[in-house]
């Protein structure tokens, strides 16, 4: 399977065991197990702060040969679950994906949709992230190596993906590592599940670089490993965990009373009415902000930083004025 495997891999490296699932003892199997004829699966455990890391890899068919030529063309992914221990993971979630990806998980993940928000990141704050100028930079390093690509940002709240995202050793690897740029598409991280359940998981998910440029993915291995350290040892403030706690009361009685209406009005169909409006007027306000920032682009860099100043500046406003209301 390339990079991975070996005897020098990071699985041999930072897990105690590794293999089938249920066997990882057996120490002279295979590190790879076929689960079918383009999916391959390796489990490994034994490392601080997660109790396994279940690691998913789907190859183009064989007789897809445009798939297997042409990057672009295909869905070849790799996919990397880490289960934390319990106690190892303060309440949260945070999700990040292109703008068509978070709007699938809005209406697949109840976690997300019920415990995010949209975060904007300013430039100046993480000049290497994938949104508005970063995405596209022709700068040297990883920070113009997203191809155009853009990730938007949903979570709890601001401070909790700038404590885990702004630490200093992502950027440096973000910075230092074009596979991470160039591959990577997925991140989510819960502590609630997608059916409200108590769930402590990491998941990633990235592109499968073609053949023979597998040790591009050592870099995005790197960071999933480094988050599963920063995740596992980050703890909430008094303030921020007070706020946790109340959030999910309040998600929690939001359900029940959602459940509620949905039994009542089983035979009338409209249980669910509100929460889809909702549900639509969000990913109106997400388009209309990406239609704005893509014209902005088109019109060159100052304009771009002049959207960008502007977005801040409103998002600045709309906390001031949550700040006033709750003292109030």
């Amino acid at each position: 399977m390339g990079a991975p495997t070996g005897p020098d891999s990071l699985f041999e490296q930072q897990f105690s065991a590794h293999g089938a699932i249920g066997d990882v003892n057996r120490k002279n199997d295979p590190l790879w197990w076929r689960e079918g004829p383009c999916t391959f699966k390796i489990w490994a455990t034994g490392r601080r702060f997660c109790s396994g890391m279940l690691v998913l890899i789907e190859t183009p068919p064989l007789h897809d040969l445009t798939k297997r030529i042409v990057p672009r063309a295909s869905s070849a992914r790799v996919d990397i679950e880490v289960v934390m221990r319990e106690g190892a993971m303060a309440p949260m979630v945070l999700a990040t994906a292109p703008l068509k990806g978070i709007k699938a998980l809005l209406k697949t993940n109840a976690d997300v949709r019920d415990f995010t928000k949209r975060v904007e990141i300013p430039k100046d704050r993480l000049p290497l992230w994938p949104t508005g100028a970063a995405a596209g930079g022709a700068g040297g390093g990883a920070g113009g190596g997203w191809g155009g690509r853009e990730l938007a940002v949903m979570s709890e709240s601001q401070g909790l993906f700038f404590d885990l995202f702004g630490d200093a050793r992502v950027q440096q690897l973000i910075a230092r590592d074009a596979g991470v740029a160039k591959h990577l598409k997925q991140i989510i991280f819960s502590t609630e599940g997608s059916l409200g359940k108590p769930d402590r998981k990491l998941f990633f998910s990235m592109g499968l670089p073609p053949p023979g440029q597998m040790e591009e993915l050592r870099g995005i291995l790197h960071l999933v490993l480094l988050l599963t350290d920063i995740v596992g040892s980050y703890k909430l403030g008094a303030d921020a965990a007070s706020k946790a706690a109340a959030l999910r009361q309040k998600v929690s009685a939001a359900r029940e009373e959602r459940k509620g209406k949905e039994e009542a009005g089983a035979g009338g169909g409209g249980g669910g009415a509100q929460q889809e409006r909702q549900m639509a007027a969000m990913m109106r306000r997400m388009d209309k902000l990406q239609e704005e920032r893509d014209k902005a682009r088109r019109q060159g860099p100052k304009a771009l930083e002049k959207f960008e100043e502007r977005l801040r500046k409103q998002q600045m406003k709309k906390q001031m004025k949550k700040s006033t209301v709750k003292m109030g």
